[in-house]
């Protein structure tokens, strides 16, 4: 499971220059510069081999952009009359797929290279409407109020793979048109017009840790290296959306919801980068000395808006819903991808 886990939320990273690198800072008293470098690449590409290859330069704002994009929706509900509250739980996720189209989103046609970050955000939610209060203004009785949230670490300090996930959020949804039905009996039935406002909030961080004993030689040259590497990322960011859906209940067997937003962003994506300095260099002549870093990028945030469109498809059981839909940002290859079901009451 926590392999799993690294394995999708490494993706974007696995196909860029390697992190780790080994510095010459002097070859003195017949050293030869060319053989040491050269023993140099191939420390580099074993130590690399066994890390998440990433450049974060670029792929920091990509997995903030993710985080934001895989909590929308998880928050709120597009489609059901709630009388009393309804309670759910979903997997959510965001990725950007850089210029390649959902098809290939859909097929796992997708090119590693392009994907600029992923964001996971499973979540419970809880929703009542306000009409139960003792308010009788208009607005309020139309109004629904969502609360979501979860939490989940996998990995204890010192392993290979850790993860903490956690993220939350409230929402206020009003009803603006109210709902009309096209064909007796509520066979055809438009659900009106809803706002919806509210706040998210996720967080994730990934470390990725590896012992190291590695030796390279030429036959004349050696190398040795030996320590610890940490990679990973920290990422934290929050949103402010405003939305605005409807829906159509086609024979109480399903119902199709769409709408567009804005989200408001801020917050951070921070690499985590450490490695152990111990190079040994062992030249055939003279003397060599070498220094092991490891460059992940430093911090990038979200962007400050984004725009979005949205759609998904709802089955209803009697009592529980089974739903899937998809987040579009527009102009950019950002997707939130999300199923789950509900029970209302």
């Amino acid at each position: 499971m926590k392999k799993l886990l690294f394995l999708v939320l490494l993706l974007p990273s696995l196909s860029m220059a390697g992190p780790f690198q080994i510095t010459l800072d002097s070859c003195t008293g017949g050293c030869s510069n060319a053989a040491i470098t050269s023993l140099i690449s191939s420390m580099e590409a074993q130590v690399n081999a066994d890390l998440p290859d990433a450049d974060q330069a670029t792929y920091l704002k990509g997995m903030a952009n993710a985080s934001v994009m895989s909590t929308k929706g998880a928050g709120t509900d597009y489609a059901n009359d709630i009388d009393v509250f309804i309670v759910g739980g979903g997997f959510n996720a965001g990725v950007d797929i850089g210029n390649q189209s959902f098809g290939d989103l859909l097929g796992g046609d997708i090119d590693g290279n392009q994907v600029a970050g992923v964001g996971l955000a499973p979540s419970v939610l809880i929703g009542f409407g306000m009409g139960v209060l003792p308010i009788k203004w208009k607005i309020v009785k139309r109004s629904k109020i969502f609360v979501n949230f979860f939490s989940y670490d996998a990995g204890d300090p010192g392993d290979d793979l850790e993860a903490e996930i956690s993220n939350f959020g409230f929402h206020i949804r009003t009803k603006i048109i109210t709902p009309r039905n096209f064909v007796p009996l509520g066979i055809l039935k438009w659900g009106g017009i809803d706002t919806h406002i509210g706040f998210d909030h996720s967080s994730l961080t990934l470390k990725y840790t590896e012992n190291f004993t590695e030796t390279s030689t030429d036959g004349s040259n050696s190398m040795t290296y030996t320590g610890t590497a940490v990679a990973g990322a920290e990422v934290s960011t929050n949103s402010i959306p405003i939305e605005v859906s409807t829906s159509i209940q086609m024979g109480y067997v399903f119902t199709l919801y769409g709408g567009m937003g804005i989200d408001f962003n801020f917050g951070s994506a921070k690499s985590i980068a450490s490695v152990d300095s111990n190079v040994v260099i062992t030249p055939v002549a003279g003397s060599a000395t070498g220094t092991a870093t490891m460059d992940l990028g430093q911090e990038d945030s979200p962007s400050a808006m984004t725009v979005r469109t949205f759609g998904g498809i709802q089955f209803n059981i009697p009592l529980v819903k089974i739903y899937a839909h998809v987040d579009k940002a527009l102009g950019k290859g950002l997707y939130g991808l999300h199923a789950g079901l509900k029970v209302t009451f």
